[in-house]
């Protein structure tokens, strides 16, 4: 889970990138700490990946499908991720600058 004390690097540290490399013109702290929490859990996911569709963030955090389709709506509201499909085809990936 996301502690707001640590430095969010931590959770991708197996990768190259970092969040706070993706992120470097936007503010995580723009986030509450639950959005916060979701983008750094889903960030490794994206990284290594390329892009994550809602269903995997479902079964990564256990948030209800809902929950993690608002939380996507944020994070693309804010300028943090980019989406792309639709319905279930639908995935996420970082918004390029």
């Amino acid at each position: 889970m996301y502690d707001k004390n640590s430095n969010c690097d931590q959770y991708i540290a197996s990768s190259d990138k970092k969040v706070s490399d993706i992120t470097s013109d936007k503010s995580i702290d723009m986030l509450s700490d639950t959005e916060r929490g979701f983008f750094v859990t889903i960030a490794a996911v994206i990284i290594s990946k390329g892009e994550i569709a809602a269903a995997d963030a479902v079964r990564m955090t256990g948030k209800s499908p809902q929950r993690v389709r608002q939380l996507f709506t944020v994070l693309v509201n804010k300028g943090f991720l980019t989406a792309t499909g639709q319905n279930k085809g639908r995935k996420y990936t970082f918004k390029s600058h």
